[in-house]
């Protein structure tokens, strides 16, 4: 599993163009299932050099779970049509 996981890193920085290479935030969805990979991952690599990205990785965690769950604006709040009430 770990060379798998290097070989993907690798593989990846191959894909990456040069020009894009520049130290700035990149926007990526990934499942908990992926996430927990990607952890597993950089506990392999030495703790001074995961650890800021672990952390990273954790604060937007925590952000998105503490965000509060928005309703949908097409859904009815019931079923009850308010001008046609039952007697």
């Amino acid at each position: 599993m770990k060379s798998f996981i290097q070989a993907a890193i690798i593989c990846t920085a191959l894909v990456v163009p040069a020009y894009a290479q520049e130290d700035k935030p990149y926007t990526i969805t990934v499942t908990l299932s992926d996430l927990n990979t990607i952890s597993d991952g950089l506990m392999q690599v030495p703790y001074g050099k995961a650890f800021p990205v672990i952390n990273k990785l954790r604060q937007q965690v925590v952000a998105q779970q503490s965000k509060p769950v928005e309703k949908p604006t097409n859904v009815p709040e019931n079923n009850v049509d308010k001008d046609h009430k039952e007697q």
